[in-house]
């Protein structure tokens, strides 16, 4: 069998929400968020000029590697943990903000994984876009490229 990895994370934008009734409604701390209207800083602190045109909030769900639970276990892992916001997410989605579980898969080689309809389906219920950002993966000590 060949490994991959992956991290599940969610991902909210809004054209006004504060992030933190997001903090507060998920229960969650986020790894990042900022406020619209707040000024533009990076990572560090530093002002990069000009103003937040939108809130965002992010915060990492789950992760792991398919000899644990493939990615379809953890997809549904995480639609019964979100189950209780439907109605939030479905709030955000009619005000004009984006929901999305925000993918990174690491892949060791030519592999995959099969994510059935019944699982697609009750993330698209609960208002969850899927988004995959798909990396080659190389074990440590693997050499250069």
């Amino acid at each position: 069998m060949i490994l991959y990895e992956y991290v599940i994370t969610l991902r909210i934008a809004h054209p006004s929400i504060d992030p933190l009734e997001l903090t507060h409604q998920l229960g969650r701390t986020p790894r990042t968020s900022w406020q619209a209207g707040e000024p533009r800083r990076n990572p560090r602190g530093v002002e990069l000029g000009g103003i937040r045109d939108s809130s965002y909030w992010t915060g990492e769900l789950i992760e792991g590697i398919n000899s644990e639970a493939t990615l379809a276990v953890a997809l549904a892992r995480v639609a019964q943990d979100l189950g209780p916001h439907k109605d939030l997410f479905h709030r955000l989605r009619a005000e004009g903000g984006r929901v999305e579980l925000f993918i990174g898969w690491f892949l060791e080689g030519n592999t995959g994984d099969e994510l059935p309809a019944p699982l697609l389906s009750e993330l698209g219920n609960l208002g969850l876009d899927l988004s995959f950002d798909v990396y080659p993966w190389r074990h440590p000590g693997a050499g250069t490229w």
